[in-house]
């Protein structure tokens, strides 16, 4: 992405949600991504999972953020970008706070919490 791109490594949470109910929770912690589903959407059976997390009940880990997320981050042509850049504030976390709360792609919405 960005060459001065870093990952923070503290406990801020996202939470996935649809309309009033918490689909799952992403986390970026020693090193990892970690995504889980919420109880809620691990027990209903309306909404089908998301197709890079299959399982309800996986955690899944990696050391790339999975692409469902990474989408809802923009060009860094981006002004907002490019003051994030300026401040020393680039990292995936912040770029997702900032940029990552609605999406075209999906009609989840993403916040920290």
């Amino acid at each position: 992405m960005h060459k001065r791109l870093t990952q923070e490594n503290n406990s801020r949470k996202f939470v996935l949600s649809y309309g009033p109910n918490d689909i799952g929770y992403l986390k970026f912690l020693d090193g990892n991504w970690i995504f889980t589903y919420s109880d809620w959407f691990k027990e209903q059976k309306t909404i089908m999972p998301l197709i890079e997390f299959p399982h309800k009940d996986k955690v899944y880990r990696s050391k790339e953020l999975w692409s469902f997320f990474n989408s809802r981050i923009p060009s860094n042509k981006q002004p907002k970008f490019k003051q994030l850049d300026k401040e020393g504030k680039l990292s995936l976390e912040k770029l997702l706070e900032t940029f990552g709360k609605n999406s075209v792609n999906n009609p989840f919405t993403l916040e920290v919490r």
